[in-house]
């Protein structure tokens, strides 16, 4: 059995290792018995999950019983006596416990460190022990930090943690790679893994990495760059002065001295809004305001901030002081009452003013009588005196100006004395009249008259006298009877005369409607009350002389008095009376005019003419549906300022111009408004144009061989006109053969023919006149006319039929057919008619496809037709659809194009048999051919399919069917026992969650070889190896696929042990070398001095890092990219984008690979670098670190010449490494004894075993690459 020389997983020791160990010790015990008892744990520091050996020294050969505890717990003992072993069940799957007294711990748990207890019980039942401690940490991963920033009264705090799984690692915090300085205010927390920062400076800003170690090794973490931003303090404003005159400047500072902060105004507590007037500097500090007005006055803050506070300066009030306003005198009433009180008010607008008053143009002399208030704005005048009266002004005042109110009368009078009623009889017949006179010794007064208590409404049956003293009643009613009274009053008081009683007995008598408005607007209410002094009646409404018909917008009283109408709508508008009747009479209201108006609709504007001839009259007319309108009229967007040629209408609804002239043209609207509303018409615009004058026609010659060209040319002095050619008197037919030039003055025709003699005129015309030439006589002498060609339909579907007919208007004709401008050959799919003229092509196919023409001929020419584009369209055929990918990953681009062999088709994409609704994540091609799905989704699965067609037919595509696949994730291996007696079976399975993957199994990092000891379950998910040997012993891992994705398990460390009979050494001679990570080995001496072993130990590499200066560089300059390790004697290996850097001519390898340069740097040169360290037994990759090259400058030749020489030297100087290195390796190989002699005879399958162990070379072998 040959002693493996590959890595072991993640650090562990070797099975062969500890074995081995294990029998040699056997083979070193002394002869003797042993005096004392000692034990060496193996490694006695050791990883999680990983194994440790407890080794038992200087056993004597024979003793009664070996037993090991942990602290007092029993694990496991041994008795040689009967060759027995004792487990405790709770160890005894952990543990093996070997002859020679060595126990073996595998993977072993972070509880399972401490204190474990060696006891030796001789043949005298003699007691000995040893202890010894083991201790067991996590293997350090590498680690992070998490940032907590917080702020809290303006002081901001930096927490960051550095989160370790082992609470027994030692964890030391680096600032800018020098280990971190504790002080007050940075503290350590919770086993060091937290950093407080409190408070927080800008000082502490930096790069922080945190480095985790314990016995087993140790790991930083990636640089962290913090930025600490203390909160900004609070700002000042420095300012000139805060009191400024009006339309001066105010220059504001902001004063801070905190840096990279923003500034921000604010004005009368909110932001302030900039305007033409303010000016701010380029970092906002400075706010000039030139001019300043009074609508600037308030205060004014400004406010600092940055990323993490802002604070606000304290408000400084600035004042912009304008000059006074004129002010005005408030009085309630200008003439009063004596004795009573007079209030002025002087009214200004004008804050912080001083105010004086002014009676008759002099200062008010203040008497007892007159107040002034607290600042002066009102003057009170009690027990007001005739002298008082006169006018009153007040001035108001400030540090600028100063102004004086118009003056106000204020008049003091004395108050009326009670009138009188001075009447003839009070009680009056029906009919007859009555007459009332009111009498007063007063003077400059009004009289009212009153009737029971109310203002006396004057009806028709009543007259006043001039001064209304007298008043008279024909005829008088009965509804005019009650009490009567009249007033006296002035400006200051009135009196009312004793009532005087009438009474008048007569008929029913007409009644009155009371309404608020009648004109309403549209959705309001409108309300009316019959008004009667009549008792006893009955009241009835009328509308537009009919009975009213009640409607649900419409309510009646209980007496029907009053009509309320909610909501008034337009019908409702017309006529309203209300009729009152008793047992002998009834008399109707006049008729009240309701409008209920909508608001008005736009108008139009209709004219006879648009365009008129000059001096006639224009009529203009505004077209409104709406009633009861105002109109008014504008020209060019401006109301019409009438001339002595314009009238309007009653209702200004037609506008009349008379002897227009050109300078009336232009667009006139007119405007309609009623009292809620306005609204104007489109502008119509009027032209006003001169009438033409007569034309004539210039010609060659009025006779003209058939065939060639006429030209007539209509010849006129007037512009803006219309040219219209007359042939025999009647409009002109313009034929193919007539050309027209572009206004038309000019007539060619070619060829001439005969049908074109006749008589010609030109007619030139405008909008309002139009004349003729006289007629010129043409005579034309013509050959055959230019045919064309008659046909259904120019596109046709392939296998129908297709019929052309010639037609022409010559006799004796010969017709002739062309195809693509060539002679048309007969086929047997065409017919022709007896004389040529139907052309009919049965069955028509894709290739009669093509121009046709037919030529007609005489005796003296030839003519051809249009050409005629006939198209002949085949069904399209079915197009295929073709996508890069059918299984495609999720999240990534599918492409999926539509192939057809048609040209000129529509394309249309279908889904699961449906059309497409395109999402955002879908984008389609400018034809529709290549449909575009983005960051696509399972629900994307289905079947696709595209659809073509043009005017004849469609086609689908077969359904072709897309899969979007999420990538599978990572599997795990479960297996019974990693250690397995050799000859035995393995069992390994493949767990994972994803379904129809494949699954493939590697060995040492490669694809397993599938001997005829192993078998794979029919979906490879189980492995098993039967019989297992020695051979099988490595990393195993299981890798699952699908369609889009791959991942591989974590490799499995399988160990095949064998028995191992090591042969009397003690004739052997030599070193017996052996390679292998088992550290624990470094301590181990043989006793016997014939015998030396050697064992060449290595640690497991731990994970570099990359230190780059930039990763955004500039193309053509040059980057250093460092490999940080903290391991020695290593080798390191690039990587670019996964795969091992390719060096070019622009890279460098340092002497050590520690270095990689590239020089010149391009775009190409983008992406992912690694760098991979490894030794003898592991191999561990950085991070990857992301580098992008920025287009920029290119090399001139001389850097170009520089970097070619610079590689020419680090090439030569790798030649003498390599050089160097081979000769060192070569000149110290060591020499290995070839043949060892064995004593002991008897055959053995592990002979060759042992002596492979001893010719052993000390070389360093390749190792597969550790995962991690």
């Amino acid at each position: 059995m040959e002693l493996t020389s590959a890595p072991l997983h993640k650090g562990q020791v070797s099975w062969r290792g500890l074995l081995l160990t294990v029998s040699l010790l056997t083979y070193w015990d002394s002869p003797t018995a042993a005096l004392h008892l000692s034990a060496k744990a193996f490694p006695p520091v050791v990883a999680v999950g990983n194994n440790f050996l407890l080794v038992a020294y200087d056993l004597p050969l024979q003793f009664n019983c070996f037993y090991w505890y942990k602290e007092d717990v029993f694990i496991a003992s041994y008795a040689p006596g009967n060759n027995s072993t004792v487990y405790n069940d709770k160890y005894k799957d952990k543990t093996t416990m070997y002859n020679n007294g060595s126990l073996l711990f595998r993977n072993v748990s972070k509880d399972e460190g401490g204190r474990y207890r060696a006891k030796l019980t001789d043949l005298k039942l003699d007691n000995r022990y040893y202890s010894l401690d083991i201790k067991v940490f996590y293997a350090v991963t590498p680690p992070f930090i998490q940032i907590n920033q917080t702020i809290d009264n303006d002081r901001v705090s930096m927490f960051l943690k550095c989160p370790s799984i082992d609470i027994d690692n030692s964890i030391t915090w680096l600032y800018n790679g020098e280990i971190v300085r504790i002080t007050n205010r940075i503290t350590l927390t919770e086993y060091n893994s937290i950093l407080q920062i409190v408070p927080a400076r800008r000082e502490d800003s930096g790069y922080y990495q945190c480095l985790v170690s314990n016995l087993l090794g140790s790991d930083r973490s990636p640089l962290t760059q913090v930025d600490v931003i203390e909160p900004v303090i609070k700002p000042s404003i420095q300012f000139t002065d805060t009191t400024v005159k009006d339309l001066t400047s105010v220059i504001l500072k902001c004063l801070s001295n905190d840096p990279g902060i923003s500034i921000h105004w604010l004005f009368k507590g909110h932001s302030l809004r900039i305007t033409n007037e303010m000016k701010l500097s380029s970092n906002n500090s400075t706010l000039e305001i030139v001019p300043a007005r009074s609508s600037h006055s308030g205060d004014y803050q400004c406010e600092v901030s940055n990323q993490v506070s802002s604070k606000r300066s304290d408000p400084i009030q600035v004042d912009i002081i304008d000059p006074v306003t004129p002010p005005s005198v408030h009085v309630t009433n200008n003439t009063v009452k004596v004795l009573t009180s007079v209030f002025l008010t002087c009214l200004s607008n004008d804050t912080g003013v001083s105010i004086s008053w002014l009676f008759k143009g002099q200062s008010v002399e203040l008497t007892d009588r007159m107040k002034l208030s607290q600042n002066n704005s009102t003057l009170q005048i009690d027990s007001a005196r005739i002298e008082d009266s006169g006018d009153y002004q007040c001035e108001v005042s400030n540090q600028v100006s100063s102004k004086r109110s118009d003056p106000i009368q204020v008049d003091i009078i004395e108050p009326v004395t009670k009138p009188s009623i001075q009447f003839t009889n009070t009680t009056v017949k029906g009919l007859t009249s009555v007459f009332l006179n009111c009498l007063t010794n007063d003077t400059g007064i009004s009289i009212h008259w009153l009737f029971k208590g109310h203002s006396l409404r004057i009806t028709n049956s009543m007259r006043l006298s001039p001064n209304n003293s007298t008043l008279e009643i024909v005829p008088a009613r009965s509804s005019h009877s009650g009490d009567y009274q009249c007033e006296v009053s002035n400006q200051v008081s009135s009196q009312r005369s004793d009532p005087i009683q009438v009474d008048i007995i007569e008929p029913v008598i007409k009644p009155s409607i009371q309404f608020t408005n009648t004109t309403v607007k549209d959705l309001t209410s409108v309300i009316l009350k019959c008004l009667s002094n009549d008792p006893g009646i009955s009241i009835h409404w009328l509308f537009k002389g009919h009975s009213l018909r009640i409607t649900n917008e419409m309510k009646l009283s209980s007496n029907n008095s009053t009509l309320e109408i909610v909501p008034a709508r337009s019908w409702h508008s017309g006529d309203y009376q209300c009729e009152v009747s008793n047992q002998v009479s009834s008399k109707r209201s006049d008729p009240i005019q309701v409008d209920i108006i909508d608001p008005v609709t736009p108008p139009s504007v209709h004219v006879t003419n648009n365009t008129v001839k000059v001096l006639t009259s224009v009529f203009l007319t505004c077209l409104s549906n709406d009633t009861g309108v105002s109109i008014r009229w504008l020209f060019k967007g401006q109301s019409v300022e009438l001339t002595d040629r314009m009238k309007l209408s009653q209702n200004n609804s037609t506008l009349q111009i008379d002897s227009a002239r050109i300078e009336d043209s232009g667009d006139y609207q007119c405007e309609v408004s009623n009292q809620v509303s306005s609204k104007r018409s489109d502008p119509i615009q009027v032209d006003i144009i001169e009438p033409v004058t007569k034309p004539s026609i210039q010609f060659s010659n009025t006779t003209v061989k058939g065939l060639t060209s006429v030209f007539l040319n209509c010849l006129t002095n007037d512009t803006g006109i219309s040219i219209h050619w007359l042939f025999k008197g009647h409009s002109l037919t313009i034929t193919n053969r007539m050309r027209l030039s572009p206004n038309n003055s000019t007539l060619e025709i070619v060829p001439a023919r005969s049908s074109h003699s006749g008589d010609y005129q030109c007619e030139v015309s405008n909008q309002v006149s139009s004349q003729r030439s006289d007629p010129i006589q043409v005579d034309i002498i013509e050959p055959v006319i230019k045919p064309s060609i008659q046909f259904t339909n120019t596109t046709v579907k392939d296998l129908t039929s297709v019929i052309l007919k010639c037609l022409s208007n010559d006799p004796g004709i010969s017709i002739h057919w062309l195809f693509k401008g060539h002679s048309l050959r007969i086929t047997n799919e065409m017919k022709l008619s007896s004389n040529n003229s139907t052309l009919e092509i049965v069955p028509a196919r894709s290739w009669h496809s093509g121009d046709y023409q037919c030529e007609v001929s005489n005796q003296v020419s030839s003519k051809r037709s249009d050409p005629i584009q006939v198209d002949i369209i085949d069904p399209v055929t079915p197009p295929s659809v073709h996508v890069t990918n059918n299984t495609v990953k999720v999240l990534t681009s599918v492409f999926l194009t539509c192939l057809s062999n048609d040209t000129g088709v529509s394309i249309r994409w279908l889904f699961k048999g449906q059309s497409v609704e395109l999402t955002d994540r879908m984008k389609l091609s400018q034809n529709n051919s290549t449909l575009q799905i983005d960051s696509a989704r399972i629900e994307d699965s289905g079947d696709y399919q595209c659809e073509v067609s043009n005017q004849v037919s469609s086609k689908r595509s077969d359904p072709i069917q897309v899969d979007i696949i999420e990538p599978v994730t990572k599997p795990s291996i479960q297996f019974s026992n990693t250690t397995v007696k050799g000859l035995t079976s393995v069992f390994l399975n493949c767990l994972t969650n994803d379904t129809g993957i494949s699954i493939h199994w590697l060995f040492k990092g490669h694809s397993l070889t599938i001997t005829n000891r192993m078998r794979l379950s029919p979906n490879n998910s189980t492995l098993e190896i039967v019989p297992a040997r020695s051979s099988h012993s490595g990393d195993y891992q299981c890798e699952v696929s699908n369609q889009v994705s791959s991942q591989r398990s974590d490799p499995i460390q399988v160990d095949i042990i064998d028995h191992i009979l090591i042969p009397n050494m003690q004739y052997c001679r030599g070193p017996l070398h052996f390679m292998g990570p088992v550290n624990w080995l470094r301590s181990l001496r043989v006793k016997d001095s014939r015998w030396s072993l050697h064992y060449l130990s290595t640690d497991p590499v731990t994970p570099p890092s990359i230190q780059v200066t930039n990763t955004t560089v500039k193309d053509m300059l040059s980057v250093f990219l460092n490999c940080l390790s903290n391991n020695t004697g290593i080798s390191i290996h690039w990587l670019f984008k996964g795969q091992s850097v390719k060096l070019t001519d622009r890279m460098k390898l340092s002497h050590n690979n520690r270095t990689l340069q590239i020089d010149s740097v391009r775009i190409e040169d983008s992406g992912d670098y690694q760098c991979e360290v490894s030794n003898q037994v592991s191999s561990r990759r950085s991070h990857p670190i992301e580098l992008d090259i920025i287009g920029g400058r290119r090399l001139s030749l001389q850097s170009i010449i520089g970097i070619i020489a610079q590689c020419l030297m680090g090439l030569i100087a790798v030649i003498f490494v390599l050089v160097f290195l081979w000769r060192r390796h070569h000149g110290r190989e060591p020499q290995i004894e070839n043949n060892i002699k064995q004593e002991d005879n008897e055959p053995t399958n592990l002979n060759k075993t042992s002596k492979a162990a001893s010719n052993v070379k000390p070389q360093k072998e390749k190792k597969p690459k550790d995962k991690n």
